[in-house]
Formats: C-alpha cells, structure tokens, sequence
C-alpha cells in the first residue's frame, strides 16, 4: 500500500502548479453527490475546516474525469473505513468558497 501512495505522489509532484497543496486529515463524512459518480468529502483538516464552505471537498466527473473521480472515491472509503489520513490536493479559495478536488493533479487525493 505504501507504494501505491508513493506512485500518486510521485505523479502529483510531476504535475503540481504552484497554488495547489495537500491537505490531509481524517475523513468524516463522504457523501455521492450525483449519479454521476461525484462525492463532497468533509475532511478533519483546520484549513479546509476555515476555508472551504462547510468544510467540504467536492470530486466532481465534470472536472476530474470518471475513472479518477472512482479511484478517488475508493481512496475515500478505504479511509473512512481504515481511519487512516486521507490527503487532498485543493486548490484553498480565500473564504468560505466551494472548494474542489485538483483536476490538474494526478489522482486529487492519497491515503497514508
């Protein structure tokens, strides 16, 4: 399993911009949001707790493409169930904005 995580974040360093940063913490609820396929996740992390409207974390199909949008997912509940971090890639608005998991980063989310 290490090396799984050490593959995303591999991926994510080749591909990573500059406003976007992992934000980890334990997942507490994770809710389908769509019969696409996407999800909110609230994660127990101060940032995203202060930053992001209702300490949410939106994986939306529209933006992160089906097949990353699932591997997320399952990252999710394999953390929801384990009680092990999960980490998110965010890019974090100023204020009480909708936050949404990177597009632009390899997987958007990581366990550890």
């Amino acid at each position: 399993m290490y090396r799984v995580f050490v593959l995303f974040f591999m991926l994510f360093s080749l591909s990573s911009h500059a406003v976007n940063a992992w934000y980890w913490g334990k997942v507490t609820t994770l809710i389908t949001s769509g019969p696409d396929g996407s999800f909110q996740v609230h994660l127990e992390n101060q940032d995203i707790k202060s930053k992001c409207t209702n300490g949410v974390v939106y994986f939306k199909v529209s933006h992160m493409g089906l097949e990353r949008t699932k591997l997320a997912y399952a990252m999710g509940l394999a953390a929801l169930t384990s009680g092990r971090e999960w980490g998110v890639v965010v890019d974090l608005p100023n204020n009480d904005a909708m936050c949404y998991a990177s597009s632009t980063a390899s997987q958007g989310a990581g366990l550890r």
